[in-house]
C-alpha cells in the first residue's frame, strides 16, 4: 500500500504581476528648489568682476579703469546675486546736473535666459532720480531699453587696426602737443562738457591723475586748450577715447601723439556717427569698423557740440 503523499502547507498566493505592479509604491517627485535672487549694491571686488565680464564680452575696458568708476561713484551700481553667487551687474553714475549714466549691464554667460538683466536694469530704473538716463546697448538687444522708454540719440562705430610704424612718427614734433595732468583739469571739464553734455569731473580727475597704463595728451596754444585725448591700455590692444578737439585737422595732431609711443599695437578708437570727421579721421590712420553701439537715453536730450568729439567712451560706465 502506497503511503499517502504530502501537501505543502498552506499560505498567501502570490500575486499576480498586473496586481504587483498596482500595489508598487509610487515615486514623488521632488519640487525643484528655486535658487534664491538677491540684488545689492556694486562695491569694489564687484566691480572689478563686472569689468572682468566686460572683457571676456570684448568691450575692451581699461586695464585701469575701475579707479576712475571708483572715483566717478564710489558706490554706484547693482550686483544680482543667484544663491549668493554674482550672475549680473549694472553699473550706475550720478552726474552733478541729476543725470545718471548706466553700464556694465551683463549677465554671467551662465546664468542667462532667466530674465536677471531685466531684473536688475528695473529694480535701479525704480529707485533713480534723474532728469536723464544715459546708457549704451547693441542695436540687437537695444528693444528692452526701448520698452522702458529709452531711445537711441547716436550711434558710435568701434574701428580697430594697428598704430603705425614708428617710421611714420619719425621727426614728428609738434611743441603744441604735451602729457597733461590735474593742473588742466578745469580746461579738460570745460571741453568734455560741451562734447559730451555730461559733468564728467570726477571721472576726469581720475583719468588726469595717471596711470601705468594710460596717459593722457594736450593742444595748447594761444593760451588755450584746443583739444586733449586719452590713451588706455585694455587687454589686447590700446583705447583711444576720449578724444575731443575743436576740429578735425586738430584731432588729427592728437592722435598722431596718442599713437606714437604705441607704434605697431593694436588700436581701437570709438566714432561718434554724427560727426563724419571722426569717421574720416579713424579711416585715414588706417582703422576699419567692427561694430556699433547706441548711445540711448531716457529723459531730457544733452546739449552736446557732437562735433567736438572724435573718440567717445563707448560701452564704457563713465
Amino acid at each position: 500500500m502506497s503511503e499517502p503523499q504530502s501537501t505543502p502547507p498552506s499560505g498567501p498566493e502570490r500575486p499576480s504581476d498586473a496586481s504587483a505592479a498596482r500595489r508598487k509604491p509610487v515615486r514623488r517627485r521632488r519640487a525643484s528648489v528655486q535658487p534664491t535672487l538677491e540684488i545689492t549694491p556694486m562695491h569694489a571686488a564687484d566691480c572689478e568682476r563686472a569689468l572682468h565680464w566686460a572683457e571676456q564680452e570684448g568691450w575692451a575696458p581699461g586695464l585701469e579703469d575701475a579707479d576712475i568708476l571708483a572715483a566717478a561713484s564710489p558706490v554706484g551700481g547693482l550686483i544680482a546675486r543667484l544663491d549668493a553667487r554674482p550672475a549680473a551687474s549694472l553699473s550706475s553714475v550720478r552726474y552733478a546736473d541729476r543725470t545718471v549714466r548706466l553700464g556694465l549691464h551683463i549677465c554671467r554667460a551662465a546664468d542667462r535666459g532667466r530674465g536677471l538683466g531685466a531684473r536688475v536694469l528695473d529694480h535701479a530704473l525704480r529707485r533713480i532720480e534723474a532728469r536723464a538716463v544715459t546708457l549704451d546697448a547693441f542695436p540687437a538687444a537695444s528693444a528692452p531699453y526701448r520698452d522702458r522708454g529709452f531711445r537711441t540719440q547716436d550711434r558710435i562705430r568701434r574701428y580697430a587696426g594697428v598704430a603705425p610704424a614708428a617710421a611714420r612718427f619719425a621727426g614728428h614734433q609738434d611743441q603744441a602737443l604735451r602729457p597733461i595732468g590735474l593742473a588742466a583739469l578745469d580746461a579738460v571739464d570745460a571741453f568734455d562738457r560741451a562734447a559730451t553734455g555730461a559733468p564728467r569731473r570726477a571721472a576726469l580727475s581720475a583719468l588726469l591723475a595717471g596711470g601705468a597704463t594710460r596717459r593722457v595728451v594736450g593742444l595748447v596754444e594761444d593760451g588755450g586748450l584746443r583739444g586733449w585725448g586719452a590713451v588706455r591700455a585694455a587687454r589686447d590692444a590700446y583705447r583711444i577715447a576720449p578724444l575731443q578737439a575743436e576740429d578735425e585737422a586738430c584731432a588729427d595732431r592728437l592722435l598722431a601723439a596718442l599713437l606714437a609711443p604705441i607704434a605697431g599695437a593694436p588700436v581701437l578708437l570709438d566714432a561718434p556717427n554724427r560727426n563724419a570727421a571722426a569717421r574720416r579721421l579713424a579711416e585715414r590712420w588706417g582703422l576699419t569698423p567692427t561694430f556699433e553701439v547706441e548711445r540711448m537715453t531716457r529723459g531730457e536730450t544733452a546739449d552736446l557740440d557732437e562735433t567736438l568729439s572724435f573718440s567717445a567712451c563707448a560701452l564704457d560706465p563713465f
